[in-house]
């Protein structure tokens, strides 16, 4: 079981990679790995044979195409979800019925209706979800975060995003100027197209002009 009290367990938790996208190779499965005294890997799983059996050699882990296998055979506690866009809502909301903690990715689910119904499953079952969104957890925005704590601008009631972090990155970030307990009352968002200088992308691995939405 998860360990509810604030007191450390010898004991590492058992994980499950669920999906076989990018992340769960090259950021996922190395990071589960760092931490042997917290995290255990014990299981990965794929929709094909080829993508789990690649997965599972490479991590060294026993790899399955059955998820009830896996859980049934390997006893995982936690599932981290890593799977295409579209499919993360499918494919969290079978992890939490299988009856796994999950870690999802941003966002949650493609449709608002699958991310009710993750919530609603892991509730009936007493299960915990997190979402992998870091971006209001990144220094700055923590320094951001201790000023308005302090007092030091009084209480916030609105809050603005020139691109501190695109889409939910974005929400995230302001969200937590507000408090993630905070009900918004009105939310309003613009689009508009910018001409960029030429200049070198990480993403794309390549130098030259382009344009940003």
């Amino acid at each position: 079981m998860i360990n509810n009290s604030n007191e450390p367990s010898n004991v590492p938790l058992r994980v499950a990679i669920i999906g076989t996208a990018r992340r769960s190779d090259y950021l996922y499965g190395p990071i589960v790995k760092a931490l042997p005294h917290e995290v255990e890997l014990v299981a990965v799983w794929g929709r094909s044979v080829n993508s789990a059996q690649r997965l599972g050699e490479s991590l060294g882990a026993p790899w399955y195409t059955d998820l009830e296998q896996l859980v049934r055979e390997t006893a995982p506690q936690i599932g981290i979800v890593s799977v295409n866009y579209n499919a993360n809502g499918q494919v969290g909301l079978m992890a939490v019925e299988a009856g796994l903690h999950v870690l999802l990715e941003t966002p949650i689910a493609h449709h608002l209706h699958e991310a009710d119904a993750i919530i609603a499953a892991a509730n009936t079952r007493g299960l915990k979800i997190e979402v992998a969104e870091q971006f209001h957890r990144r220094p700055l925005e923590q320094i951001k975060l201790k000023l308005i704590e302090s007092g030091l601008f009084g209480r916030i009631y609105s809050s603005f995003n020139d691109f501190a972090g695109h889409g939910y990155h974005g929400v995230s970030v302001m969200r937590a100027y507000l408090g993630f307990d905070a009900v918004p009352t009105q939310v309003t968002g613009a689009v508009r197209q910018y001409e960029l200088a030429t200049h070198w992308s990480r993403i794309a691995d390549k130098m030259g002009e382009r344009s940003e939405t």
